[in-house]
């Protein structure tokens, strides 16, 4: 799921990713791990990317619910 989340802080409008640094870290580690490893670096990368994705999107979360 592709989101945006808009939060406004005095007065001010702020438009921000929500997840998708997930699914396009996700497809950026295939690409990579296939170009220079082959299939088994294809399913390393996507691993690698979805971890990476996950971890980005936590700490969007929490610098988020930090605001408040």
């Amino acid at each position: 799921m592709i989101g945006i989340i808009d939060a406004t802080v005095d007065g001010f409008t702020e438009t921000r990713m929500g997840c998708l640094p997930i699914p396009i870290l996700f497809v950026l580690g295939v690409l990579v791990g296939d170009w220079l490893w082959g299939d088994t670096g294809a399913l390393w990368g996507a691993g690698i990317g979805l971890l990476l994705g996950l971890v980005l999107f936590g700490v969007f979360i929490l610098k988020l619910r930090r605001r408040r």
